[in-house]
């Protein structure tokens, strides 16, 4: 299906990002805040309730709902989480889907998935500057399975990422070991002390 009919309303950001607020407790999500799937507050900026109720005259962000950047990067999505309440900044776009039909988690996933990128990577070639008009998002292509369906995939999606997520850990984990190991060896070639053991360095690995 076409994203306009999986949705009940794509709504555009003040062409404009809120004020950050030093003391502020409204999440101002920016294009920067949304990578790979996931809502990323590194970086993260605030602004007060007067200008977050401004930002959200349009709609608020409730949970459950898309996050979908526009523009610098194109084609990023993430979920509105239940615990944080925030507006969106420029190059930003809130998609509320028809919980009846589909989730917002799927549609995040879809939007990653071959159909979605190649229409926008499409798009993007098509522009000096990649970016995604408002006219073009209800058009994005979305499989769209049963939600019994969907829900038995994203759990095997979810299963997948936690063991990817872990490889990955561990993968970190020893590369950071060897990096100290490596340390230890040049310290010892330059003061002429014993490095540590390789049974020592197999167990802390």
């Amino acid at each position: 299906m076409r994203l306009r009919h999986v949705v009940e309303q794509i709504i555009d950001t003040p062409h404009k990002t809120a004020p950050v607020v030093d003391d502020g407790e409204y999440l101002v999500v920016r294009t920067s805040n949304v990578k790979k799937g996931r809502l990323v507050l590194d970086g993260a900026r605030y602004t007060d309730r007067a200008s977050w109720l401004e930002w959200n005259r349009r709609g608020e962000p409730g949970p459950g709902d898309v996050l979908l950047t526009r523009e610098a990067p194109i084609g990023e999505a993430c979920i509105v989480p239940a615990d944080i309440r925030l507006c969106i900044g420029q190059r930003m776009v809130l998609i509320r889907v028809k919980q009846a039909i589909v989730s917002g988690e799927w549609i995040v996933h879809s939007i990653y998935s071959g159909h979605a990128q190649r229409f926008i990577a499409d798009l993007s070639n098509a522009t000096t500057v990649a970016h995604l008009n408002m006219s073009d998002i209800p058009d994005i292509p979305i499989a769209v399975p049963a939600l019994s369906e969907q829900r038995q995939l994203l759990s095997r999606i979810r299963s997948e990422i936690r063991c990817h997520e872990e490889a990955v850990s561990m993968l970190d984990t020893q590369i950071n070991l060897l990096a100290e190991r490596r340390q230890a060896l040049i310290m010892a070639a330059v003061t002429g002390e014993t490095p540590m053991s390789g049974r020592r360095l197999k167990s802390m690995i």
